[in-house]
């Protein structure tokens, strides 16, 4: 994102002509060609996971790419001060950064949020302390202390990418002590070496700390995710340095002839193009890690720091004297993306989230029309906030937008525009705020649900406990309710009673956020109990991947007499195509005895009968679509001479 962009001054006289020729002279040129290209080309990375995450698994490491070069640009903006007159201008950065990173989200924040209110209240659970989390840039720490996962898209936050610009904002606050204090060692070589040996360690902590059952600690803290910052300013010391070097040789060298050396030239000219190449392989190894990286250990026990150090490597080669990579980078698309690329992350992801439930409300499932209308969308918002917005407030803050004589139609018409877009934005978010509610309609049913299970279990009494009567090898025929037991998660949960209806006798044992190494257990138990039936449905995908292994044990465990029905998932999370695939292709391998029930095509059919999350069916129509794949996927099975 476009959060490290120097912004004019608007107090420049001309009489600061000479203090900025001697900070190019010092640092080098005040916009590195070629670094809005790579910001574009890592948020077409980050947007794309955001979508579909099955697509680009490791698109998250555009994150880092941002990183790198967030830390490189500020740290080269504050040297430049230094160098010119021996100070930052704590007081003038901090209110840069203020007016760079609050405005656009104290619009968008309410603006989503009203939009919420009209289209599904459900995405405005939480939302009052998500909006204050994200409006003070600790939306990260909230979620670490408050147990969330960024991981977790079961009950999707509209506000939970701004984690990454609460980071950013707190790395910015830090960040000038270090420049100055580094910068009173009175030499680059141990400003690079420190903040590199920085760099090292807080990748260390995050591999030290990781745990695959809370990821978000590591990836959101500011102390294990600083890394990739701490290399892209250690990276901007390095530059200070070539330039610092090259100024002094061309002050010894002024009674010299102008023209270098050939050798030298020579030598130059490889190192360019050595840099050049290896930004160029530092590419393709992001992308290649892109594609292949995902949200697993290696990516906390080191792939987050080779992406760091990648990006180092395309920045270096990028921003090289004549570098062929900045016309590369210089590709119109991404460099327009990457120069808008504060206002597109900050709208992408919740007019995302709002086209994709409005689309399944009118029962439409299409996600690359989701996507492109989604990313239209994003466009039109990302736009009007940087002409209405975020120019005017990069001058005089939030009072930007209000004109000063002298008046013309121009400023008087944008003063207009943005007057409007901040009162409707702030209405939509007022009402949204009043509006937000406790629950979503998925849990509140999954709450009815429980209560109904557990009224029915006082009722049947002894009916559901009795040991069931001694199995019979199976005939494969269609099984009765009295044959079969069902193990699954929220979403069996939510269809228990039209399960129960098309299958008198079942015995189901549904339970939310379970998994499918509860399965185990489960069946151990009912097995002790003498409750075990010969056909066993398994319906546990939606909170956690599934392996062969597990598939293998579970059948171990109640021997090849058991017809085992394997219901697959149907949802967003990455984890969810893939367990699909093994359940699938396992049964293939043992067709004599698993039944594997296509859940996931069944409902597509059908998303207007699902709840906001695209996770869970409705009571009544929707739920029954779950006992009918069943009952259908059987039938077939049986035909097929099984």
């Amino acid at each position: 994102m476009d959060v490290c962009r120097e912004l004019p001054d608007p107090h420049t006289k001309s009489k600061q002509v000479t203090k900025n020729t001697l900070q190019k002279q010092t640092v080098g040129p005040r916009r590195f060609r070629g670094i809005d290209g790579i910001k574009g080309l890592s948020l077409v990375s980050i947007i794309i996971y955001h979508y579909n995450p099955r697509m680009l698994p490791g698109g998250f490491i555009g994150v880092d790419v941002f990183l790198t070069v967030s830390g490189f640009l500020i740290t080269i903006g504050m040297i430049k001060r230094l160098s010119a007159n021996g100070r930052i201008g704590w007081v003038d950065y901090l209110t840069r950064r203020l007016r760079r990173l609050w405005p656009a989200p104290i619009v968008m924040v309410p603006a989503v949020m009203g939009l919420a209110a009209a289209i599904q209240t459900d995405l405005l659970v939480g939302i009052r302390k998500q909006a204050v989390a994200a409006l003070t840039f600790i939306h990260n720490w909230t979620t670490i202390t408050s147990g969330g996962s960024y991981f977790d898209t079961m009950n999707p936050q509209m506000l939970k990418h701004l984690w990454f610009i609460a980071l950013l904002a707190q790395l910015y606050i830090a960040a000038p002590a270090l420049v100055w204090l580094l910068w009173k060692l009175r030499h680059p070589a141990p400003a690079i070496i420190i903040l590199t040996g920085l760099s090292g360690a807080s990748f260390a902590w995050m591999a030290r700390l990781y745990d695959p059952s809370a990821p978000t600690r590591v990836y959101e803290g500011t102390d294990t995710h600083a890394g990739g910052f701490l290399l892209g300013m250690a990276l901007a010391w390095a530059v200070y340095a070539i330039h610092h070097t090259k100024k002094k040789r061309t002050d010894r060298d002024m009674t010299r002839p102008a023209r270098r050396p050939a050798p030298s030239r020579i030598i130059m000219r490889c190192r360019h193009e050595a840099a050049a190449y290896g930004a160029f392989l530092a590419m393709i190894a992001l992308i290649v890690l892109a594609i292949t990286m995902k949200q697993d250990t290696a990516a906390f026990h080191g792939g987050i720091a080779l992406a760091s150090i990648l990006s180092t490597l395309l920045i270096a080669g990028t921003i090289t004297d004549d570098s062929w990579m900045q016309g590369l980078f210089e590709i119109h698309p991404l460099a327009v993306i990457g120069r808008y690329s504060y206002g597109i992350y900050l709208w992408h992801w919740p007019l995302w989230l709002l086209t994709s439930v409005q689309a399944r409300a009118w029962g439409m499932d299409r996600p690359l029309i989701d996507a492109a209308t989604a990313l239209t969308l994003t466009a039109l918002a990302a736009g009007m906030s940087h002409l209405l917005i975020e120019r005017p407030a990069s001058v005089g803050g939030l009072l930007g937008i209000v004109p000063v004589p002298p008046l013309t139609a121009r400023t008087l018409f944008r003063c207009i525009a943005s007057l409007t877009v901040v009162l409707m934005a702030f209405s939509g978010g007022v009402v949204a705020w009043r509006d937000a509610p406790a629950k979503t309609s998925t849990q509140i049913a999954l709450e009815r649900m429980e209560k109904e299970a557990a009224q029915r279990s006082r009722m049947n009494g002894e009916l559901t406990r009795r040991p069931a009567p001694k199995p019979k090898r199976a005939l494969h025929a269609f099984p009765t309710g009295d044959q079969i037991i069902a193990i699954g998660d929220s979403v069996m949960d939510m269809s228990t009673p039209e399960i129960e209806n098309r299958f008198p006798g079942i015995l189901v044992d549904a339970k939310t956020s379970r998994a499918i190494t509860e399965a185990g257990t489960l069946i151990g138990q009912f097995q002790a109990e003498g409750r075990m039936r010969p056909w066993l449905v398994l319906g546990l995908v939606t909170n956690s991947v599934v392996t062969t292994d597990q598939l293998d044990q579970i059948r171990a465990q109640v021997g090849p007499s058991t017809v085992m029905v394997l219901v697959n998932g149907h949802g967003p999370d990455s984890w969810i195509p893939e367990s699909n695939d093994v359940i699938r292709t396992w049964a293939q391998a043992h067709p004599e005895n698993t039944v594997y029930v296509d859940w996931d095509a069944a409902i597509s059919q059908h998303p207007d009968l699902l709840y906001s999350d695209g996770v869970h069916p409705k009571e009544g129509a929707g739920g029954d679509i779950y006992p009918q794949a069943i009952q259908q996927a059987i039938r077939d099975w049986i035909a097929q001479g099984h």
